[in-house]
């Protein structure tokens, strides 16, 4: 029989490597989620609860595939596809693997439904990456995703290797990696090392980070 855990919080400190799911609701009112990964195979499951119509006990539980973009039928968006690369151009539009763009640039790009490319290769920074919104007093215009429609950001290829080494930057707490002020983004096999403070910082709900590794940062590597 295969294992199924569900991981509700965690913070972790230096170097870990991760599996985790980050989720919440900024309104009691509205319906809640959990994803969560198979441990043992990586098979993808969502449970959802609330006002949703549901099976006796109250659960709705389906399968999702974790390589595929967050899809739902009755959900009408492009799914676009963006390429980014370590010294992608920043005035490339990112559509075209042998032309890509720049994280930077890209990532304001994105809806529901997308999905950035990660092209192999070490991503060195010395300036946060603000995934959603600069600042978390802008939650009324974040960036994100949709419920059924995530963003996703990660490598085109499993055997990609996708390093964000922040190593320039200095020992400050503002001095982040990856600070996600939005909703719905799915981070997936990319490492990230060497940031000022925090590798990734995540104040959105409903994101889901699986399969990523931190280590060298100055403070936790993942904080939620």
């Amino acid at each position: 029989m295969k294992i199924k855990k569900i991981i509700t919080s965690a913070l972790l400190l230096g170097s870990a490597s991760l599996l985790l799911v980050a989720c919440g609701d900024k309104d009691d009112n509205k319906k809640t989620s959990t994803e969560t990964t198979d441990i043992t195979s990586g098979e993808g499951v969502s449970t959802t609860s609330g006002s949703a119509s549901t099976t006796s006990g109250g659960i709705i539980t389906s399968t999702i595939d974790p390589d595929q973009p967050r899809v739902r039928p009755d959900n009408h968006y492009e799914y676009n596809v963006y390429y980014a690369s370590p010294d992608g151009s920043t005035s490339s539009d990112g559509k075209d693997k042998s032309n890509p763009g720049n994280i930077y640039t890209l990532k304001n790009k994105l809806k529901p439904g997308d999905t950035l490319y990660l092209l192999p290769g070490i991503y060195r920074y010395n300036q946060r990456i603000n995934i959603g919104a600069e600042y978390i007093e802008d939650e009324n215009s974040w960036f994100g995703g949709k419920q059924g429609a995530y963003i996703n950001i990660r490598p085109e290829n499993e055997t990609d290797k996708v390093i964000f080494d922040f190593s320039d930057m200095p020992f400050d707490s503002n001095m982040r990696g990856i600070q996600v002020y939005g909703d719905f983004y799915h981070f997936y096999n990319i490492d990230v090392r060497g940031a000022g403070d925090n590798g990734m910082y995540i104040a959105g709900d409903h994101n889901i980070v699986e399969k990523c590794n931190f280590y060298d940062n100055r403070d936790s590597g993942l904080q939620l």
